[in-house]
């Protein structure tokens, strides 16, 4: 993928993010609201305009595309492009299009998945978007923020059990080759929804040997370290 689609993806990444933020409701069930085509988004009437623009644009260089001799990688990057910024206008269903015409062009291409992932997600078409991240995941199992969203939605729209949650964390941890970021989510997951105390501590633990200078991952440790204690004298105060 050349530097400019790759630019997009990670700007489609963000805004994702930040729309997911503002407008999701973790409690809804899987598959229970109707889908929708648009969602409402906040933009300045200069942002929108030069949004506006830019799908003009790469609309017109797509058209042109079809009689000249582009490679299929560069229209691949402005359907991309176009699906971007559809989306960035609130158009769910032309995202979707564009992005799909990206998809025809290179159906193996971890970025058409990702990019795919959070179209669907606001669609409320949450098969699909499962379908998607899995597949982001597939062709590129290092990408620890596409795990991430596949453990969300498993919990939050598909409301996996505990211990299916843990099984999908630790196929993330060996995807992933333990990253840092699935580390640090599943030590809290295991304190949180486990209540084991002992194997978060191990995770911090692993955390603070990849990164031993972060001092938040230190008072993880000494936090738990003195929770373990307290609850061993506890038991021991019971018997």
């Amino acid at each position: 993928m050349n530097k400019k689609a790759l630019y997009t993806i990670g700007a489609l990444a963000i805004a994702g993010l930040v729309i997911w933020a503002a407008t999701a409701n973790k409690e809804d069930s899987a598959n229970t609201r109707p889908f929708r085509e648009t969602m409402e988004v906040s933009l300045t009437p200069e942002n929108r305009a030069a949004t506006e623009q830019l799908i003009s644009d790469r609309r017109g260089q797509i058209e042109a595309s079809k009689t000249q001799n582009v490679p299929l990688q560069e229209v691949y990057g402005l359907y991309i492009d176009l699906g971007l910024n559809l989306y960035a206008l609130g158009d769910l269903k032309g995202a979707k299009e564009a992005y799909l015409q990206a998809l025809d062009i290179a159906p193996n291409s971890p970025g058409v998945w990702v990019a795919l992932y959070p179209v669907y997600r606001d669609m409320y078409d949450y098969d699909s978007a499962r379908a998607a991240v899995k597949k982001s995941v597939s062709l590129n199992p290092r990408d620890w923020n596409m795990w991430r969203n596949y453990l969300e939605l498993e919990q939050y729209q598909f409301h996996a059990t505990t211990e299916q949650l843990d099984k999908l964390y630790q196929d993330a941890l060996t995807a992933t080759q333990t990253d840092i970021n699935i580390v640090t989510v599943y030590a809290k997951f295991l304190e949180e929804q486990k209540g084991d105390l002992r194997s978060a501590l191990n995770y911090w633990k692993i955390a603070a040997e990849q990164q031993p200078n972060n001092q938040a991952y230190k008072d993880e440790i000494k936090r738990l370290e003195a929770a373990i204690a307290e609850q061993d004298r506890n038991s021991i105060e019971f018997k």
